[in-house]
């Protein structure tokens, strides 16, 4: 069994650094020579191998991509991958173009999980980290961990256990793992500081979090990057990817954990300068001077003072402008509306919880909370900080009714389960989600007809292509005996068209 089988254990995980540091000295030079004790050629380079059953703990399995030209004669950068629903070739697709560009191994487990105990990402990591030192010829110092909604929040406490080894986290979706996680983090960073690029979508329900987080770094002065893309609460797009591994490679260089290559730093400052200026001709001048901001930060000490010079005069134009301190206001308004909408709408739910009247609540709640008025605002300013913002705020509702408060009453109180949804339909009454929340409560509950007719619902949309996937869920076993359900199962499996799987859980 490897050092690191030990070094994350539920109760140990403070021991994580001292743990790596026997396999190899904490020094680069050290980390140059370590060698792994297996054989050179033991996977293919250049190409994704699927699934790897891991030597550490074979209860673990994991996806690996070694770069093209992977030689263990040198050491090199790993990066895990944490989906929150162990899809590892999901992570796997969107980073390994970078990661061959680069010369970075990746390691994507089959095993992580969100909305849960902490203890199977534990697990997986625990087991990912063995294999590393058993298998592969990894530099120790530079380690990064990359996840996704719960993963991402649950890479803090290992980044921070492992301190000294782990050289960056990308974080998407998601900030630290608690409000009080928040006010601990950042100090304990400033002993031991890593990079920190986060990423989310413009309509993702932590949109605001990621930008408190971003802000956060910034006043403590940690190497941080935060890049918004257009969509909802995912994964970021596969550019952002690249993005991503490019700039902690700058920030590796930064801090001399590897050599400068000054071809990589010149192409990389010209190609983000020019999207910096493209973002102000096309009039998005917040993100302009953010992005002239940025590029500051990041290449000073790496570009000649004279070429950050437009950059950094660029940045403090646009920062006096009016037009981009009227955004800022925008901004901080957008901000603050979010705070007060997730108070009130937690002090709703936690009262929907405890109530005797349940379904009386939430009628209450939609109505208090002016969902219809959201739902106006977001359709009808499309493309606006205000449509974007009531988008996000109906996100936020639409997760806690359709996954948190039913996945929490299912067993044991399906009709207060039943009343969240409610909710959750008239936050998004077109969403699938809906019906197969709907299909599986009611089944709880005992209503034969109500769970059909939610269950057509689901087939109706035409995200469910597998009978199987029907037949297999444990809450709809009691419809099999009937006729009905027979018929729909048969219905899905008839579909030929390819279509997306309903997403079943929070994420």
């Amino acid at each position: 069994m490897g050092c690191c089988q030990r070094m994350i254990g539920r109760a140990a995980i403070a021991a994580a650094a001292a743990s790596i540091s026997l396999a190899s000295a904490t020094s680069s030079a050290d980390a140059e020579s370590h060698s792994p004790h297996a054989a050179a050629d033991t996977f293919p380079v250049g190409t994704v191998v699927d699934s790897i059953v891991s030597v550490s703990d074979p209860t673990q399995s994991y996806a690996l991509y070694l770069p093209s030209e992977y030689d263990p004669g040198r050491t090199w950068p790993v990066m895990y991958l944490m989906d929150p629903r162990g899809r590892a070739l999901i992570p796997m697709e969107l980073f390994r173009d970078a990661a061959e560009r680069h010369g970075w191994i990746l390691i994507s487990s089959y095993d992580t999980r969100s909305d849960g105990p902490v203890e199977p990402n534990e697990v997986a990591l625990d087991a990912m980290l063995g294999d590393t030192q058993q298998l592969l010829s990894a530099n120790l110092n530079r380690l990064y961990l990359c996840g996704f909604s719960g993963t991402a929040r649950a890479s803090w406490p290992f980044a921070v256990n492992l301190a000294g080894h782990v050289a960056g986290v990308i974080g998407v979706g998601a900030g630290f793992p608690s409000d009080a996680a928040s006010v601990a983090y950042p100090s304990m960073l400033l002993a031991q500081p890593f990079a920190f690029f986060g990423a989310s979508g413009n309509t993702d329900f932590n949109y605001e979090e990621m930008l408190r987080l971003d802000a956060t770094f910034g006043r403590f002065n940690i190497p941080h990057r935060l890049a918004l893309f257009e969509g909802p609460h995912t994964w970021l797009p596969k550019n952002l990817a690249e993005r991503a591994v490019a700039w902690l490679e700058i920030q590796a260089m930064k801090k001399s954990l590897r050599p400068a290559d000054l071809e990589l730093i010149d192409g990389l400052f010209t190609a983000w300068l020019e999207e910096a200026h493209e973002l102000q001709t096309e009039g998005r001048l917040l993100a302009a001077a953010e992005a002239f901001r940025a590029l500051v930060n990041d290449f000073v000490n790496l570009i000649p003072i004279d070429r950050l010079t437009e950059a950094s005069d660029r940045a403090n134009e646009l920062e006096r402008s009016r037009e981009v301190k009227e955004l800022v206001k925008v901004k901080r308004k957008n901000a603050e509306a979010d705070e007060e909408f997730r108070k009130e709408l937690g002090e709703r739910l936690r009262r929907l919880r405890l109530s005797d009247e349940p379904a009386k609540d939430a009628e209450k709640l939609i109505k208090d909370l002016k969902l219809a008025d959201l739902k106006r605002r977001a359709e009808s300013v499309r493309d606006t900080a205000e449509a974007l913002a009531s988008q996000r705020l109906l996100e936020h509702a639409f997760v806690q009714t359709i996954f948190y408060v039913p996945r929490d009453f299912i067993d044991t109180e399906p009709e207060r389960a039943l009343a969240s949804l409610s909710v959750a339909r008239a936050t998004k009454p077109e969403n699938p989600r809906v019906c197969y929340w709907e299909a599986r409560t009611h089944a709880s509950a005992g209503n034969t007809k109500e769970a059909l007719d939610a269950l057509e619902c689901l087939v109706d949309a035409g995200v469910v292509r597998d009978g199987d996937f029907l037949e297999n869920e444990q809450y709809l076993k009691t419809l099999s005996g009937e006729a009905r359900f027979a018929e729909l199962v048969e219905r899905a499996r008839s579909m030929a068209e390819e279509g997306a799987a309903v997403e079943t859980e929070g994420g």
